[in-house]
């Protein structure tokens, strides 16, 4: 049986089309970026995962190297706030 990795790509958006994305990996919360007030919207704050970017390259280029399918789901959630 060939072992693959499920790779979910949550959005959402509001009435402000303030956004948020987040990747999961077989479940487990990887990556997660939004917009937000302008002070937090830079790479030390609500962007700083994208500093995982290139590791998540290497690590989805081994699994591929594995012979691992990648599945991925896209998920369109409905903005609530908190």
């Amino acid at each position: 049986m060939k072992s693959y990795l499920k790779v979910e790509e949550h959005t959402w958006e509001n009435e402000d089309d303030a956004g948020r994305l987040v990747l999961k990996i077989n479940g487990i919360e990887v990556f997660f970026v939004s917009d937000g007030d302008p002070e937090d919207s830079n790479l030390s704050r609500n962007f700083s995962d994208c500093y995982k970017v290139a590791d998540l390259m290497i690590f989805a280029n081994e699994a591929g190297l594995r012979g691992e399918e990648i599945h991925l789901l896209e998920v369109e959630n409905e903005y609530h706030r908190s």
